[in-house]
């Protein structure tokens, strides 16, 4: 074998440790959700008793999606499904300046998820409202 060879065999795994300490110093890319278009025309068409696929409509498809049990301290307790939706490019709200969160809160009925409630959190940092 030719020393060329034991070169060629020798840079590989400089190039290997190079390309795996870049990629470790890049750190994870920030997460973002697509805006979402949440204006006054759209949740107008939002009310309670509508399906979970009317929301989806509306909104596109949720950017989180969770089960729990509603009502856990009273009498009236039930299961549900929440959808969650962000209206901020950047969920962790590091890089805007105020951010909204949709959340539609559905119960299983035997015509499927139906809307029971939702919220709409919007707030501006550093006024804490």
């Amino acid at each position: 074998m030719t020393p060329i060879y034991y070169r060629r065999i020798a840079i590989l795994p400089i190039l290997s440790f190079a390309v795996l300490l870049g990629a470790c110093a890049t750190g994870p890319a920030p997460r973002s959700y697509p805006v979402r278009p949440f204006d006054d025309a759209r949740l107008r068409h939002v009310q309670v008793g509508i399906s979970a696929d009317s929301i989806v409509a509306l909104f596109g498809q949720p950017d989180t999606v969770y089960e729990m049990t509603f009502g856990s301290k009273t009498d009236r307790e039930w299961e549900g499904v929440a959808y969650r939706y962000y209206a901020a490019k950047d969920p962790l709200y590091q890089y805007v300046d105020e951010w909204k969160k949709n959340t539609f809160y559905f119960y299983r009925s035997p015509r499927g998820l139906v809307l029971n409630h939702w919220v709409i959190e919007h707030r501006a940092l550093g006024t804490g409202k």
